[in-house]
């Protein structure tokens, strides 16, 4: 008979009760073990939701505008348009020439931005009516009108900080702002008058809040300017985060 797997020695020691030991026992962790560690984390827990404090914020679609509103020039007698010398967007300083009717020229009554042209060459018009053409003033304040789920206007105050996240610098980090007048009429969905996302659906009242434009984003050129839509976010308070998981006000 061959030689076998294990040596003679081995198979020897093996079967020697004396030499081959006992059994090693393995005991399962007891239930104390495994709950006090869940205990404490726990309690750590609850402990940084009593102590930390997380932003609450409300956030609406808004739009900058003058306060006084476009300036709006119309014709100061019938006739027909024989000349139009400016263009929507056009920059126009006070006195520039904006049309003329039968020949006789219109001039601009304030610097600023030509915002709306109603008329061509050729058209007919009456005097007085309709608007001909529309300026947004450049020497007009400008102010942010945004709206905001009616539920938050009781928690905003004048003075709160905004942030403004303008459309046409949205990687530019946000311009600053702050709460001027919060509007107490609710208005229904229809109503609001602030450009909104594409796609998205009111679901609820607004109020129109009113803002200061403080400054820019930084590292961007230029100013505020009338008709830049944005999304403001008004740090309304820091509440508890355990706060947030409980009834409102149970913590107070």
């Amino acid at each position: 008979m061959g030689k076998g797997l294990f040596r003679d020695e081995a198979v020897a020691a093996y079967q020697n009760p004396e030499t081959r030991g006992g059994l090693l026992a393995v005991v399962p962790p007891t239930g104390r073990n495994v709950a006090i560690p869940l205990l404490l984390v726990v309690v750590l827990g609850v402990v940084a939701a009593l102590l930390i404090r997380v932003a609450v914020t409300a956030e609406g679609r808004g739009v900058v505008q003058s306060t006084g509103g476009p300036v709006r020039v119309a014709p100061p007698m019938s006739g027909t348009v024989t000349a139009l010398h400016v263009r929507a967007g056009d920059q126009v300083k006070k006195g520039a020439p904006l049309f003329a009717v039968n020949g006789r020229t219109i001039t601009a009554p304030r610097p600023g931005a030509v915002d709306k042209v109603a008329t061509t060459v050729g058209s007919s018009v009456v005097a007085h009516s309709p608007t001909v053409i529309e300026i947004i003033p450049s020497d007009a304040a400008l102010v942010g009108r945004m709206t905001i789920p009616a539920r938050y206007r009781s928690r905003l105050r004048v003075g709160d900080a905004v942030r403004i996240r303008l459309d046409e610098h949205d990687g530019a980090g946000h311009a600053q702002g702050s709460v001027e007048r919060v509007g107490g009429d609710v208005r229904a969905a229809d109503r609001a008058s602030a450009p909104r996302q594409a796609g998205s659906v009111p679901d609820e009242p607004t109020v129109l809040v009113e803002l200061r434009l403080d400054a820019m984003p930084r590292g961007v050129d230029g100013e505020f300017r009338h008709g830049m839509a944005f999304t403001g976010v008004a740090v309304l308070e820091r509440e508890r985060a355990l706060a947030l998981l409980l009834p409102r006000g149970m913590l107070r």
